[in-house]
């Protein structure tokens, strides 16, 4: 949500962080909302289930998550860290907080 209320909608964590580095004519980014999951979920599936959507200062989010790469590097978040956590582990991932998720994104690194 930017300064001037103007709201963007984009497909992946990937697409967001690229987004949140560029000027925008809508003003400053005041908000970041991002859909989590409460359970870890089956990272070789694309399925689609409705999540709620949380500001993403409050999520923890799993990256590496081995998917075809769509639209940037693939990641899920979470609304708690104990699932993260679980995700990460059971694939051998990383928990990452929004801050940190911002940096590993927008260098390029793994």
């Amino acid at each position: 949500v930017h300064t001037n209320g103007h709201h963007a909608f984009l497909c992946s964590i990937g697409d967001l962080v690229t987004y949140v580095h560029m000027p925008s004519s809508h003003g400053a980014i005041k908000r970041v909302y991002v859909e989590a999951a409460s359970t870890p979920v089956n990272i070789e599936n694309n399925e689609k289930t409705e999540l709620i959507w949380l500001p993403a200062s409050q999520l923890s989010f799993v990256a590496g998550v081995p998917r075809k790469r769509v639209m940037g590097e693939p990641a899920l978040a979470y609304d708690n860290i104990t699932a993260a956590k679980l995700s990460a582990r059971e694939h051998g991932l990383t928990v990452l907080d929004w801050k940190s998720m911002l940096q590993r994104l927008y260098s390029g690194s793994d």
